[in-house]
C-alpha cells in the first residue's frame, strides 16, 4: 500500500520531469564541441579527431551497458531515490573533470567513469513508477518522456551558445553543465519522497523497470 498522497506523487513527478529536462539537457549540451575540445587537447590530425570523438562519446553507452544490471540491483536493495541522486551526483563530477582534462586519455577515462555511474533516466522512471498510482502511470511517464526529450533538443542550442558566448572556452562550458546536473542532485534530495515498500511490494514487476543507460 502506497502512504504517500496524491500531493506527494505530483510533487515527485513534476519535480522528477524537470530534473529530467535538466539533466538530458546537462548530457547533451557538450555533444557540438566534442570534436572541437579534442583539437585542443593536442589531437592535431583530422581523422585522429574524428576517431577519438566517436570513442570518446561511445565510451560512456558502453560502460553503461555494462553497469546498468549492476545498478539495477543495487536499487532493489537500497531505493530507487538513491540511484538518482548517485547518477545526478556522478554526471555532475564527471563532467567538472572532464572540463580539467589535460590530454585526450583523461577524457576518455573521465567519460568512462561517466558511463559507469550513469542510468539516469530508467532511475528516474523507476523512482516515479514507485509513487504514481497505478491509474495514472502512463500519463506520468509520459510526460517523463517529453521533458527528456526537451532536454535533449535544448541541450545542444545550450552548448553552442555558451561556446560562442564564452569565445570557445570549452571548460567553462563544462563547469557550467556540471553546475546545471548539481541543481538536479539538490532538486531530488530536497522535493523527491520515496515510500516505504514491503519485499513482496518491491518484487512487483512493474516496479522493476530496466535500468539503460541517459
Amino acid at each position: 500500500m502506497r502512504t504517500e498522497t496524491p500531493i506527494s506523487w505530483q510533487r515527485t513527478l513534476w519535480t522528477m520531469a524537470a530534473v529530467q529536462a535538466i539533466m538530458m539537457m546537462a548530457f547533451s549540451s557538450m555533444g557540438p564541441f566534442l570534436a572541437l575540445f579534442i583539437g585542443q587537447l593536442g589531437v592535431k590530425n583530422q581523422h585522429a579527431v574524428e576517431v577519438w570523438a566517436g570513442v570518446v562519446a561511445s565510451s560512456n553507452f558502453l560502460m553503461s551497458a555494462i553497469m546498468s544490471p549492476i545498478w539495477g540491483g543495487v536499487a532493489d536493495k537500497h531505493g530507487k531515490k538513491m540511484m538518482v541522486m548517485r547518477t545526478t551526483l556522478a554526471i555532475a563530477i564527471a563532467t567538472c573533470l572532464m572540463g580539467f582534462s589535460r590530454n585526450v586519455y583523461e577524457l576518455l577515462i573521465i567519460r568512462m567513469l561517466q558511463g559507469a555511474f550513469s542510468g539516469f533516466s530508467a532511475s528516474a522512471n523507476a523512482l516515479v513508477a514507485s509513487v504514481i498510482p497505478e491509474e495514472r502511470l502512463g500519463y506520468a511517464l509520459g510526460w517523463l518522456s517529453t521533458f527528456a526529450m526537451v532536454g535533449s533538443l535544448l541541450g545542444p542550442l545550450l552548448g553552442g551558445v555558451l561556446v560562442d558566448t564564452f569565445h570557445h572556452n570549452y571548460r567553462i562550458v563544462f563547469f557550467l553543465t556540471a553546475l546545471f546536473a548539481s541543481t538536479a542532485f539538490i532538486l531530488t534530495w530536497l522535493l523527491v519522497r520515496e515510500p516505504r515498500v514491503n519485499a513482496e511490494h518491491a518484487a512487483s514487476p512493474r516496479k522493476r523497470l530496466s535500468h539503460r543507460a541517459v
